[in-house]
């Protein structure tokens, strides 16, 4: 189905409005987290393997931009603004955008702050690591380094994959890393269906009235 939204963002979004800001965030959000985890699941799924250095990158990526997009709804979800919007969507979206709301708030025990920010923080911050990559060279006893050309996208640091890897999972149990790669996944997807269906509400809204 092929179809366009056509509007004069003037008329429908005006300066210094919460809501106004809110949802051109969720599209921002939406896009985002869209591009990034095009890369990161095409790796994941042409691969089928976590350990792809390429995925383990482009995760890192897409989750700094999720974690980014969920304290940002943290923040204004309790704005009157915001709280009226989400009271004209139907129950489907918002039984959703609660559900979505639960994966930081409370934040101390929140899916974002024990899941997701250990992942990222892990090979985010060089200076900060030497513990965990001393238990990366306790586990790992051989390293490879493949190169198959002059060109630098020909060299390979397989080495360093295997690090970032082990980094990223550590404050995983053995046997969660492919289940919580899924579980992130969903979470992305279910983030982005819900900003595709509330931003035409939105517009349909402001269209309407204006």
């Amino acid at each position: 189905m092929y179809k366009e939204i056509c509007f004069k963002t003037a008329e429908v979004f005006k300066p210094d409005d919460i809501l106004s800001h809110w949802i051109i965030n969720l599209a921002l959000i939406r896009n985002d987290l869209l591009y990034s985890n095009e890369y990161a699941f095409n790796h994941f799924e042409r691969e089928a393997a976590v350990e792809n250095g390429r995925f383990i990158n482009y995760l890192r990526i897409t989750l700094s931009h999720y974690i980014a997009a969920m304290k940002f709804l943290a923040e204004y979800h309790s704005e009157p603004e915001i709280i009226d919007f989400i009271e004209t969507l139907d129950t489907q979206n918002k039984e959703k955008y609660s559900g979505i709301l639960s994966n930081v708030i409370p934040y101390d025990n929140s899916f974002v702050k024990n899941q997701c920010e250990p992942l990222v923080g892990a090979t985010m911050h060089y200076t900060d690591n030497q513990e965990d990559i001393n238990k990366y060279l306790a586990s790992y006893q051989e390293g490879t380094i493949v190169i198959k050309g002059d060109n630098i996208r020909l060299v390979d640091l397989e080495f360093a994959d295997d690090c970032a890897t082990y980094l990223s999972f550590t404050h995983l149990h053995s046997g969660e890393t492919e289940a919580f790669c899924k579980e992130i996944g969903n979470k992305f997807l279910e983030l982005m269906s819900f900003i595709e269906e509330v931003i035409p509400v939105y517009l349909s809204q402001k269209m309407t009235t204006s």
